[in-house]
């Protein structure tokens, strides 16, 4: 947000641009649904079928949002670095029976 705050495009902020306004909104609905899927779930609930697609809605939404921030989530350090390794631990550890 504070990136997005600070860039500009024309005469405001990428921040105050409608469809970076929409993609926001999409990722934190789908952030909050899956909040509300882990906070909703007992232990006999969790499948691996679930935890795989809770996994790749994840990295959907960090994909998302990276394209926002264009070359800078891209930096050594950058939120693209986090990312990136949440995405690679998603594929190494997928839950038994899939994949």
């Amino acid at each position: 947000m504070q990136y997005l705050r600070g860039r500009r495009s024309g005469d405001s902020t990428l921040l105050q641009q409608q469809l970076v306004k929409g993609a926001l909104a999409d990722a934190l609905a789908e952030q909050l649904e899956i909040r509300a899927v882990l906070t909703g779930l007992g232990s006999a609930d969790v499948t691996p079928s679930l935890v795989n697609g809770l996994n790749g809605q994840i990295t959907r939404i960090d994909r998302a949002l990276l394209r926002l921030l264009g070359a800078t989530s891209m930096l050594l350090g950058g939120p693209g670095e986090v990312a990136y390794v949440s995405e690679l631990l998603a594929d190494a550890y997928l839950a038994d029976g899939e994949g």
